[in-house]
C-alpha cells in the first residue's frame, strides 16, 4: 500500500458513523497477498467511533491513539506485525446505503443455558463479520436482560481473514455486571475462529 491511503466510506440505514465491518473490509484491501497468506492472527481495534472519512498509514507519527488500529500476524515468528494506523479526516462520507440488519439475524437461535447464540445459513447478502455483528448484539442485549444503551463494536480478532462465506456461526459469552467491554467467542462451520468485543454506550 501508499504511505498514505485515503479511505471513503458510506453511512449505513440511518446510522451516523461509520459501520466496523466496513472499516475491516477497507483495511483488508491493503494487505498484500503474501501477508494474508501466511496471517495467524487479524486484529482491529476501534479506539472511538467513526463519523468520517479517513487515511491509513503505515506508521503512526501523530500525537495521542490512532482511530483504529488493524493487526496481521505472521505465522512465522520472524516476521514482524503487519500494522495499519486509521485517523478521520475533516471529510464526512457522501454516501448512504440502505441497510436492514434485522435480515442478518433472521433465524438466529439463543441458547440461555449454553450462553449462546447461533445461525445456520447466514443470508449470503451480509458479509460474515456484518452477520456476527448484528447477531452479537441482540446475543449480548438478550443474555443481559436488555440493558439500556447502545452496543458499540470495540474490538474483533480471529485466527485469519474472515472467509468469503460460511454454512453456520456460533457466539459464546456470559453475562457480565461490567458492560463496558464484553467479549463473545466465535465459531465458524463448527471451528473457534476468535473474539469480538462490543461495548455499552
Amino acid at each position: 500500500m501508499k504511505a498514505i491511503t485515503e479511505l471513503k466510506f458510506n453511512f449505513r440505514g440511518s446510522r451516523n458513523y461509520i459501520h466496523g465491518p466496513d472499516i475491516y473490509r477497507a483495511l483488508s484491501l491493503l494487505v498484500p497477498d503474501e501477508v494474508k497468506e501466511n496471517a495467524s492472527l487479524v486484529q482491529l481495534s476501534c479506539n472511538r467511533m467513526m463519523n468520517q472519512n479517513a487515511i491509513a498509514t503505515l506508521e503512526w507519527s501523530k500525537e495521542g491513539v490512532a482511530d483504529s488500529i488493524f493487526t496481521v500476524k505472521s505465522k512465522s515468528t520472524e516476521d514482524a506485525p503487519f500494522v495499519v494506523y486509521i485517523s478521520a479526516v475533516d471529510e464526512a462520507p457522501e454516501g448512504r446505503i440502505p441497510y436492514d440488519e434485522d435480515k442478518a439475524t433472521d433465524g438466529w437461535i439463543f441458547s440461555e443455558k449454553e450462553g449462546s447464540a447461533e445461525l445456520i445459513n447466514p443470508n449470503p447478502e451480509y458479509t460474515v463479520l456484518q452477520t456476527i455483528v448484528a447477531i452479537n448484539k441482540s446475543f449480548l442485549s438478550k443474555l443481559n436482560g436488555n440493558p439500556q444503551g447502545k452496543w458499540i463494536f470495540a474490538r474483533v480478532k480471529g485466527n485469519d481473514f474472515f472467509p468469503a462465506a460460511c454454512k453456520s456461526i456460533r457466539l459464546l459469552s456470559k453475562p457480565t455486571r461490567s458492560l463496558r467491554l464484553v467479549r463473545s467467542k466465535i465459531e465458524i462451520d463448527g471451528e473457534p475462529f476468535g473474539e469480538i468485543y462490543f461495548s455499552l454506550t
